[in-house]
């Protein structure tokens, strides 16, 4: 599943306390599980993140269909 990266492992920790059941349901997983993996992935998704910040700025911050193809 991908997440946005705002729902840190914190804002689905305060989700689950809030109504944990029904979040559960929801996402269908077990709260401390969900919460468990998001933490352990952590350190890999902010790797991913930073490269891809990395090549969007090396790019000089454009995409190639905003450039226009002639």
């Amino acid at each position: 599943m991908q997440l946005p990266p705002e729902l840190t492992p914190e804002v689905w920790q305060a989700r689950f306390e809030e109504d944990g059941e029904a979040v559960a349901a929801e996402v269908g997983v077990d709260p401390a599980r969900w919460v468990a993996e998001l933490r352990a992935d952590l350190p890999a998704v902010r790797q991913r993140a930073r490269a891809l910040v990395d090549a969007f700025l090396e790019s000089g911050g454009r995409s190639r269909s905003w450039r226009g193809s002639k």
